[in-house]
């Protein structure tokens, strides 16, 4: 009877796959289980620094565009004074080049009170 039920007892046994017995077949598929959800750990926390990394590069890109378009703002203002600045130089340069002319001193003197020989001034009456 013995026998008979140690018959039983290797036919409900599970067939070892690939010839291994099956303490050994376990043990492979507990390494397994346990490489395959390190694994998945790995890829989550690959993940989270991925994010964290194109989150960082979001904000610092937003923040330089921000900055680039204030930059741009300041040329603007900047280009406007510029051409206010060129416009006042050529006036003076006008009047530096008016400033040697006679009808330039003949103005400051009769302004000071100069006149040519032989001149006479009327003045109107008050």
């Amino acid at each position: 009877m013995q026998e008979s039920n140690a018959k039983r007892n290797t036919k409900h046994q599970t067939q070892p796959r690939n010839g291994r017995k099956p303490a050994q077949e376990d043990r492979r598929e507990v390494a397994f289980r346990k490489h395959r959800d390190s694994t998945g750990g790995v890829l989550l926390i690959l993940t989270i620094v991925f994010a964290v990394i194109t989150l960082a590069i979001t904000v610092q890109y937003n923040e330089l565009k921000t900055e680039a378009e204030a930059v741009s703002a300041n040329c603007a203002v900047y280009a406007t004074g510029l051409e206010k600045e060129q416009a006042r130089s050529e006036e003076l340069d006008e009047f530096e080049v008016y400033t040697h002319t006679k009808k330039y001193i003949e103005e400051q003197a009769k302004s000071l009170g100069y006149v040519y020989d032989g001149e006479i001034i009327y003045r109107a009456e008050q």
